[in-house]
Order: structure tokens, then sequence, then C-alpha cells
């Protein structure tokens, strides 16, 4: 009867009876109280119904991974503790979720903004300016006489030059070239769309040292009013990568919108594809190298539209990666809570999930790192390589959840994040546009502030954790000094200490080991066993014939202490010896 079984176990076996646990004799004369007496009766009881090695089972699955739902800790618990495991709890399982679903909704998003950008990039304009800023040779603004180029254009839908395009379709990119100052014009007799654009190289020998080594091309469909001397003034002054983030410049008496420069990054945003502003393309202030040869073979050509592998490694499939990675973890958690448990050993641990599909991410992301590195696109290789370098240490911290620290992971891996994205940012900003706070990375000032918070919590909870271990100590050394200042406290002491080192095995280069006596039939003499017969409790003679009773003072280094089990009913016996002990010492 379950029902009977569950109140016995709640303590309800004394109603069920009809005499109490008055306590006694043993049939060999071992004198037991009430209380003991009703635990060797209950501990009887669960080994007669199969349930006395619960905790050894519980244990073990603990141990292996089967069974999670151990970790109650408060979602607070994360700047403290050393093993830190949320994903049982439901705040986490939905924070995982929700984050997922961001990230997989900037996927989305990155490949619609990719499927806008085969098209042209812009509205229609009708005039297109290549403007030199910096020269192979050094010069920079006001200190270069020209552009360096001797033909300039946009491309169209063919993505050639209109001379070059066997299929027609650009007929219309038929240029009109004029060059004013440092820039040069090209002007179109109808507004038209661009997909990118063509620079050919001067065309003497030896002028290479003009060539352009970083420069910006601007758009305008308004009137311009066209001469040497009003647009050469307008040409601005200052170094070369200033004015980074201005989209807009009033030259020759018009409006021109920035639509090009001489490198790029991208962005999962597909904006107003076909506005003016660039919001898909990020023009970074970084210099190229264009060709030295001149003549027919010293051309360029710019296109602005990604290649599959340039976009897709990095905004499309590391984000399905992640997000799959967090909604993984958060899905097999759930499971392993609600699943019976002869189901949940056939899940994977969260923690394997997420390093499995992070591992993916990162690897995506470093992949196209490679790939753009040897096809020399230089700004994105290195903007990939320090996001993977971030993801990798996202692995890390996985794969060190388990490991044997007193440090708390969980804050020292969020502050190296912190700094690692701040520095990432800032090398970023610094490489692409000479200024470390040209960008701001979200995250990473997100991080930095939760790391701040958590910092100084845990510093005030330690602090005042300290104090009230202080004032303990001081109790306790005044009572120790109290109980070694008579003669028979410090038997007692001694006595105490006998007792636990011939149970307990102190190696001081490894952890403290306990194991259970020495029986008499393993004992090396049988001096040994006779004298153990001789003296001490009394033993039954049943177990004093086969040799199972154990020597006091003896400790069988064969035998460790394995048993949760074993450990929880010597406590309990214990226990109750102690409470007995501390009765007689209070009527002394």
């Amino acid at each position: 009867d379950m029902q009977k079984v569950m109140s016995w176990l709640n303590g309800g076996a004394a109603e069920d009876r009809d005499y109490e646990w008055d306590g006694g004799e043993t049939s060999w004369g071992l004198a037991v109280s009430g209380q003991m007496e009703e635990l060797l009766e209950g501990l009887c009881r669960m080994s007669a119904l199969g349930i006395s090695d619960f905790l050894d089972r519980r244990f073990d699955a603990v141990r292996n991974g089967r069974d999670l739902s151990f970790n109650t800790l408060s979602l607070g618990a994360a700047i403290y503790t050393s093993q830190l495991d949320l994903v049982q709890r439901r705040p986490v399982q939905l924070f995982l979720i929700v984050v997922a679903s961001f990230l997989f909704l900037s996927c989305g998003q990155a490949k619609t903004a990719y499927e806008a950008s085969k098209g042209f990039a812009f509205r229609p304009f009708q005039h297109y300016r290549l403007e030199t800023i910096l020269t192979r040779d050094g010069s920079e603004r006001s200190a270069i006489s020209g552009p360096g180029l001797s033909g300039f254009g946009v491309l169209g839908l063919s993505k050639c030059m209109p001379e070059c395009d066997p299929s027609g379709l650009d007929s219309e990119y038929q240029p009109t070239i004029s060059t004013y100052g440092r820039s040069i014009v090209a002007s179109y007799t109808e507004r038209v769309g661009m997909t990118g654009w063509f620079v050919k190289m001067g065309a003497t020998e030896g002028s290479q040292g003009q060539d352009p080594a970083f420069f910006n091309v601007w758009a305008t469909n308004g009137p311009l009013v066209l001469d040497n001397v009003t647009c050469a003034s307008e040409d601005g002054e200052g170094r070369w990568w200033e004015e980074a983030g201005v989209h807009t410049q009033v030259w020759c008496g018009a409006t021109w919108f920035k639509v090009g420069a001489s490198s790029w990054s991208y962005t999962e945003d597909a904006g107003d594809v076909g506005g003016p502003e660039p919001t898909f393309w990020d023009f970074v202030q970084m210099p190229v190298a264009l060709p030295t040869e001149r003549g027919q073979d010293g051309f360029q050509s710019f296109v602005l539209e990604p290649s599959w592998y340039e976009f897709h490694l990095f905004f499309v499939m590391a984000d399905i990666f992640a997000g799959s990675a967090l909604a993984g973890e958060a899905i097999v958690g759930f499971l392993s809570r609600v699943l019976p448990h002869r189901h949940r050993n056939c899940l994977p641990l969260p923690n394997h999930v997420l390093f499995g599909f992070l591992s993916l991410s990162a690897s995506s992301v470093m992949l196209q790192a490679l790939v753009l590195a040897v096809h020399r696109v230089y700004a994105m290789a290195i903007f990939s390589f320090l996001n993977a370098s971030n993801i990798f240490l996202l692995t890390t911290a996985i794969s060190l959840k388990n490991s044997v620290t007193s440090k708390p992971l969980f804050l020292i891996f969020s502050w190296c994040y912190a700094i690692l994205e701040m520095v990432r940012m800032a090398t970023l900003s610094y490489y692409w546009f000479h200024n470390p706070f040209a960008k701001q990375s979200v995250q990473g000032h997100a991080v930095l502030t939760f790391c701040v918070i958590s910092t100084v919590l845990r510093f005030v909870g330690i602090k005042s954790s300290g104090r009230i271990l202080r004032h303990n100590r001081s109790r306790y050394d005044s009572l120790w000094d109290e109980l070694c200042s008579t003669d028979k406290g410090k038997e007692s002491v001694e006595k105490l200490d006998r007792a636990v080192e011939s149970m307990i095995s102190r190696d001081f280069n490894g952890p403290c080991r306990q194991y259970n006596r020495l029986r008499a039939a393993a004992a090396r003499s049988s001096s040994e066993a006779e004298d153990a017969s001789n003296g001490g409790a009394p033993i039954h003679p049943l177990f004093q014939s086969l040799g199972l009773f154990t020597i006091p003072g003896a400790m069988d280094t064969t035998s460790r202490v394995r048993s949760c089990n074993q450990l929880f009913c010597q406590a309990a016996i214990a226990n109750l010896l102690l409470i007995d002990r501390l009765k007689e010492w209070a009527e002394l």
C-alpha cells in the first residue's frame, strides 16, 4: 500500500503501531534509545522496499549529467558561483528564446538586404563624381593637383564598362567626362542607376604616384555650376580620413550624396535601398592599391553587390547557428524538466548543444575572414576575424563550465567579453576611420555596465560575509581556548582527533579521503581481531563467528567510503548519539 509507505516515510510509523519506541537492549546486550530503535527499523524498511539507495542513484544521475534539477540557484547567484547552470529556470529559457528570435530576425533582415542589393544600389542620378583625397605618393587634399585618372563612370546592371558590355543593357551609360581640381565628373544625358563604378588609370607612364589611394564617390541631380576656380576652392582642408561620417556635401552649387568610397563593409539593415543615404554599405576610410599599369590594362571595377560567401557566411549563417545554439539550449533545458526520466537520457546536455552550434557559428565567421583575406578584402576580413575571436571566447567559457575552480567563471568571462568587444570596436574604428571612438558597440557597453554593477555588488556582498565570518571566528576561538584550558577538554579533543585519524586519510598532496573501519576478517593478525572482540561494544555472536565486525581505530585503506546512502545512515545515527551526549553534558 503506497499510502501507508508514504505515511511511514513522513513519520507516521508510530501512529500505525500499538506501541511506542521505548528503546532497550538488543539480544546481545547493546543498549539503544527509542529514537535509535525507530531509526534502525526505518532504515531496514527502506532497504526492504528497495529505496535505500536513492541518494546514490540520484548522485550518479547528477554526476553523469542525466539529472540537472538539483540546480536551484537564483539568477543573482551568477556573479558568485563557479558552477553555473541556470538553463533549467523558466526566466532563463524565455530570455534565450527572445535572444534567439532576435538573431533569427536579424538573419531575415540581412537576407532581405542582400536580395535588395542585387539591383541598383541607389536611386538614379545624373551626375557622378569621384573625389581623390589621398594619392599613392602620400599627397592629401589641397596638395593634390588632379584626380589622377583618365576615365571614370558608373556600372549598370551588366556590371561592365559600356564599351565592354556584350549584352547592350547599358547602352545609355555613355558619360561626358570633365575634370575640376582633384575631382573627375561623369555626367549622363538622363538619370541612371548604379551597381558600382570603374576607373581608368592615368594615360602617361610615370604617373603612378598620382593614382588615387583613397577616394569618395558622390552623386547629384542638381544643376551644376562648373568652373575650375569655384570647384577647386570648395575641395576643403584637413587630413584625408576626416569627415568620415559625412554623407552629403555641397560642391559646385549642388548638393552631393555619398554613394561610394575606396573601401566598405556591410550592415544587416536594408534601410532605404535605392535612397541617397548609404545604409546597407558602410563606407570606411581605408586606402586601396589600384593597378600600376597604364593604357588599356590600367582599369579597375568596383561592384557594390557582395558575393554570396562574402555576405552569407557572416551575416546569415553565423546568426542562424548562434540562434540555434540559444534556442536549442532552451528547448533541451525545458524538455529535461518535463519528459519522463527514461526519455531524458536520450537528450544531449544543454551546454553541449550550446557549444556545438556556437562552434559552427565561429567557424563560419572565421571561414569568411580567411576567404576575404585571400581575396584581399582586408577591411571585412579584420572585422570578421575579431568577431570570430569573441565567439570562440564564449565557446571556451562553455567548455570550462564544469571545471574545478573557486572563481566566478560567468563574471570573469563577462569581463573578458566586454573588454575584448570594446577593444575590437576601438581597433576597427581606428583602422577604418582613424578614430577609436568613431563606432560604438552597444552590446559591449551593455555587458560592461552589467559587469561593473555585478562586481560592485559582489564586492559588497563578500565584504559583508567577511565581517560575519570574522565575528564567528572570534567566537569560535574564544570557545576553543576555553575548551583547551582544562585537562578534561584537552583529553576530549585528543580522543576526537584519534577517532578522526582512524577513519580519514590525510594526504596533503590530494583530497581528504574517508575509509571504512578494518573488518576482523581482513585483519593482518588474529590477535588484532581477538583484541577487538574482547573490548568495546557488544558484538552479535553470529557477526563474531563470521568475522563481520570492525576493529576500533583501524582503517581499511582498500575500502573507501563511496556511498552517499552510507554517509546518510552514519550521519543519522551519529546525530542521535551526539544528541544523547549533549544531554549528558548539559546535566553536568
